[in-house]
């Protein structure tokens, strides 16, 4: 059966049948991002990896990050491992609502509120939990219908979208990298939810706060947890950390002290934790040159993705020399700066609102791809 799939392969591919690309496509061909705030881009200022990731690769990325929760509560809420409540009465009723009195897991949490919403199916009822401002949950049903029976400890199965499908990135744990066991069990129990023949994820290390310098406790227990992470999934472990880390600038003091103190450079932080908009590029290019490096994307110059912002136009695209700026708003101050496919900034500067047009000269600039963003707008755009 190998060597006739093997044998068909190479038909395909060299009778020029069909491309590879046609051979590699997938069923659902999207990023989904996983994890708490700093998947969900607190700090970034508007921008987020996922965001700048959907731009490098082309592709929808899904930012499936919530502030504030566990590895076990972004488990849950992905799906991956199950939420055992009990409702009161044991029943679910023939219609409207009933008080969730227990549960093994709280996912209806965003960076230190209860709030939101999932739908779910519950006893094989379809539904909704909500929670209050307390964390108290309540179990709407979709339709009406019979009294059902709902035993002590039923497991909830939450809706799913497809995301299991997708390409996936997990960057969870650095809320409670502390429960070493715990964290590793919860990335397993993500990684076994993912379709058996569509495996195609990636696992970020942790990155340690301003006063986890190297050395202290909870330094090490990051580092410990990164290592489980790496022998644990040594072809799909990417340490962002480091690279970040890396990517300090040695003429700021501050920069460097963090550097001999292995620590996230205040340069790329927006607090103790959370990285500024430059860092969260620094994370989705790496994350892109690793996924094109598996052939999960593949890029050309075709695929060129303009602004979406209708307030700002950027052209030509390939640029050779000049790129062009226009501007509509001429309400804004526009805060431009470049980097290159390794996130490193190469040109800055800020517009006042009232000036409607600039150019910036890419001819001292090596081919490949740049990111230019302006305020909240990040456009991919290629130097021939």
């Amino acid at each position: 059966m190998k060597k006739l799939l093997s044998t068909l392969f190479y038909l395909l591919i060299f009778t020029n049948i069909y491309s590879i690309d046609d051979v590699l496509e997938y069923p659902n061909q999207e990023i989904i991002c996983v994890g708490n705030s700093l998947t969900a881009g607190a700090g970034g200022g508007g921008i987020t990896y996922p965001k700048v990731l959907a731009t490098l690769t082309g592709l929808k990325a899904v930012n499936f990050g919530v502030g504030g929760q566990t590895s076990t509560q972004i488990a849950a809420r992905f799906g991956a491992i199950p939420i055992l409540v009990s409702v009161e009465g044991n029943q679910i009723p023939a219609s409207g609502s009933v008080p969730i009195i227990s549960k093994t897991v709280n996912i209806l949490y965003n960076s230190g509120r209860y709030m939101g919403s999932q739908k779910c199916t519950l006893s094989g009822i379809r539904g909704t939990i909500s929670t209050d401002d307390l964390g108290n949950w309540t179990f709407s049903r979709e339709t009406s219908g019979e009294i059902v029976d709902c035993p002590q400890n039923t497991s909830i199965i939450v809706e799913s979208k497809g995301y299991e499908n997708d390409i996936a990135i997990f960057w969870i744990g650095r809320n409670n990298y502390y429960q070493l066991a715990t964290v590793m069990n919860d990335i397993k129990s993500c990684v076994n939810y993912l379709k058996p023949m569509n495996k195609r994820f990636l696992v970020l290390s942790i990155i340690n706060g301003q006063s986890e310098i190297k050395g202290s406790g909870g330094y090490n227990k990051i580092i410990s947890l990164n290592d489980s992470i790496r022998a644990a999934y040594p072809d799909n472990y990417i340490d962002v950390r480091s690279s970040i880390i890396e990517s300090y600038q040695p003429e700021n003091k501050i920069d460097s002290t963090d550097h001999s103190n292995d620590v996230p450079p205040a340069s790329l932080r927006y607090d103790a934790i959370h990285l500024t908009g430059n860092g969260y590029t620094i994370v989705a290019n790496k994350i892109f040159e690793i996924i094109k490096s598996k052939g999960w994307v593949i890029t050309t110059n075709n695929n060129i993705h303009y602004s979406k912002n209708q307030n700002i136009s950027i052209y030509p695209n390939p640029v050779v020399k000049n790129l062009v700026m226009t501007f509509t708003d001429d309400n804004t101050a526009k805060n431009i700066f470049v980097s290159d496919i390794s996130g490193k900034r190469i040109f800055n500067k800020i517009l006042p609102k009232e000036i409607t047009n600039s150019e910036i000269d890419f001819s001292e600039y090596k081919p490949g791809l740049y990111l230019i963003y302006c305020n909240n707008t990040v456009t991919k755009v290629i130097k021939q």
